[in-house]
């Protein structure tokens, strides 16, 4: 798989150089990744008032 950074409801899955994003969605939490960028994925951990801007 990759390297995995867990959140708080999400997780961020680093592979090969790539970053994707990852939470439960739907009737039966089955899970959605996303691809974001190496910045985006930084200001995931940050604080909630770091992240908007």
């Amino acid at each position: 798989m990759g390297k995995i950074h867990r959140g708080n409801g999400f997780a961020v899955v680093e592979k090969e150089g790539e970053y994707q994003i990852s939470w439960p969605q739907g009737p039966y939490d089955q899970p959605v990744f996303y691809t974001i960028s190496k910045e985006n994925a930084d200001r995931a951990f940050k604080s909630p008032q770091d992240a908007m801007k």
